[in-house]
């Protein structure tokens, strides 16, 4: 069941809501939920107190909109954060990173227009001068990694791809690796696999 929506005094200028927000979904569902977060407090600028308990937390650290929050205030509430926009994906022109937003939108009464068409992950200064990550166990500074898989359950989520079909409506990756002395992998895109759990060694020489 949705949350009621916040009281008009809780959205008073002059009012701080305090909200925790929660999801169980994939790190990639987390970063687009991380968009949401910037996109409210751009919006509603010191009106609101954010924490999160996801399960990418590492998504998370440096960012400027969380407040640590404790769920057993009675003053801060729990948002079970979901993208109810992702079911009218074929009716509806809005791209994923929309769904959150419109989620809080209605959680919270208030506006939340997207701003910018990507999520809000932060690096401190030591990771942003740090080598990517893979390089200690052999990966090169620099490549491209091309995924020509994806998921049938929704659509724009999947093209047509090679044999060798996995269960639950997965495909196998194709195995295009492509060696570049110009592009390299962003230290954002990088970073974020450790900010993820994520073991970039292993993930990446699976894919060779």
């Amino acid at each position: 069941m949705p949350d009621r929506a916040l009281p008009q005094a809780a959205r008073d200028q002059s009012a701080r809501v305090a909200a925790i927000l929660r999801s169980s979904q994939r790190p990639g569902d987390v970063v687009t939920l991380t968009a949401a977060v910037r996109d409210l407090h751009a919006a509603h600028p010191g009106q609101f107190a954010t924490d999160v308990r996801t399960s990418a937390d590492g998504l998370w650290l440096h960012n400027p909109h969380i407040t640590r929050l404790e769920e057993r205030n009675p003053d801060v509430r729990v948002l079970e954060m979901h993208y109810p926009l992702i079911h009218q994906s074929n009716q509806r022109p809005y791209h994923f990173i929309h769904g959150y937003a419109q989620h809080l939108e209605q959680q919270l009464g208030v506006p939340v227009p997207v701003t910018r068409f990507y999520g809000d992950v932060h690096l401190d200064e030591q990771e942003k001068h740090s080598p990517p990550p893979g390089i200690e166990c052999g990966v090169p500074e620099r490549f491209w990694i091309i995924v020509a898989g994806g998921r049938h359950d929704f659509t724009a989520r999947c093209r047509r791809v090679p044999p060798g079909s996995r269960e639950h409506g997965y495909r196998q990756p194709a195995r295009l690796i492509s060696w570049s002395t110009s592009l390299p992998l962003s230290t954002t895109s990088s970073t974020a696999f450790k900010k993820a759990g994520i073991d970039f060694c292993s993930s990446f020489f699976n894919l060779l």
